[in-house]
């Protein structure tokens, strides 16, 4: 599973330096798709050899952004009552450009997101208890931040507020429903 993993990390890398904006090349579903099913089979195999604990934590965090934005995708299109797969713009990608970030901005923080994430897994794995929490403390906050920044979490909700503008779907609120 080692040479595995560091195969699919060398040809990801490899393939990311040439999709990066202004892209060259692009990932169609067919790579999207292996790529997905070759990340769960890996994670699958080192969960089945670890600690249970640890070895649960690792690849949630991980791959904690995609699995998050896949869950509140699902959660969101469910609370508004329309498909699960029907596309629209609440993604978190979506998000950072509704705020104005550009597409190179977006995907340096998503990565510096994921890289943090990583430690933290790494961290459990490798460092000391203390210098984990330290690591998996910068990432709750950071997390915290970003949700709020990207109204995932509203103070609004939070407070009992009424909240305008936009609605969780990335959608203002002044268009009406089709029925």
């Amino acid at each position: 599973m080692g040479i595995l993993a560091a195969a699919v990390a060398g040809a990801t890398v490899g393939f990311l330096w040439h999709n990066f904006h202004p892209a060259s090349i692009f990932m169609g579903d067919s790579g999207s798709l292996l790529l997905g099913y070759l990340l769960g089979a890996i994670t699958l195999q080192g969960f089945l050899k670890g600690v249970a604990t640890v070895a649960l934590l690792i690849p949630l965090l991980v791959l904690g952004i995609p699995i998050f934005d896949t869950g509140f995708a699902i959660l969101r299109r469910v609370k508004n009552r329309r498909p699960i797969y029907v596309a629209d713009r609440g993604h978190l990608h979506h998000r950072f450009a509704n705020l104005g970030y550009s597409q190179r901005q977006t995907v340096m923080i998503l990565y510096g997101w994921s890289g943090l994430m990583s430690l933290v897994a790494l961290a459990m794995r490798f460092a000391p208890v203390w210098l984990t929490g330290v690591l998996a403390g910068l990432v709750g906050a950071v997390s915290l931040y970003l949700g709020y920044t990207l109204e995932i979490v509203r103070w609004s909700k939070l407070t009992g507020r009424r909240a305008g503008g936009r609605g969780d779907d990335g959608r203002d609120g002044t268009a009406h429903e089709r029925s």
